[in-house]
């Protein structure tokens, strides 16, 4: 499930089953995998848009509100996500303290793949 970024799925799979069924133990470690998976996948989003909203994370990873509140509020209190939350607008915002926006600025738009020297399998056309 987080190979594909469905981090819903995972975070209800972790509550439903793996609670009852492994000791508290294991339970943290795949929690943690979670949490670690999710806030690599928040920083790829800020790094490549620079504000990035609760509810379009919601989307895109299929977490509900406070499961992804909570664990967004985790990462950026021990350095992980390098953004302010402002919960009025619900909206991450890079923080410039810990983030170089000259970089940022230079950006036209988001990374897309094929702007990489080595995109990746998705890109190829098996079809040539």
């Amino acid at each position: 499930m987080l190979i594909e970024y469905r981090f819903g799925d995972a975070d209800l799979y972790i509550e439903e089953v793996l609670k009852k069924t492994l000791d508290p133990d294991s339970v943290r470690r795949v929690t943690t995998y979670l949490y670690l998976i999710l806030t690599g996948f928040i920083r790829t989003s800020l790094e490549s848009e620079a504000a990035v909203t609760i509810a379009s994370l919601i989307e895109s990873t299929g977490m509900r509100w406070l499961s992804l509140v909570k664990l967004v509020k985790k990462g950026i209190e021990e350095g992980l996500i390098p953004a302010y939350l402002d919960m009025e607008s619900e909206e991450l915002v890079v923080d410039a303290d810990r983030y170089d926006i000259e970089a940022l600025a230079e950006r036209k738009g988001p990374i897309m793949s094929r702007d990489l020297e080595d995109p990746g399998a998705w890109d190829l056309d098996l079809d040539e």
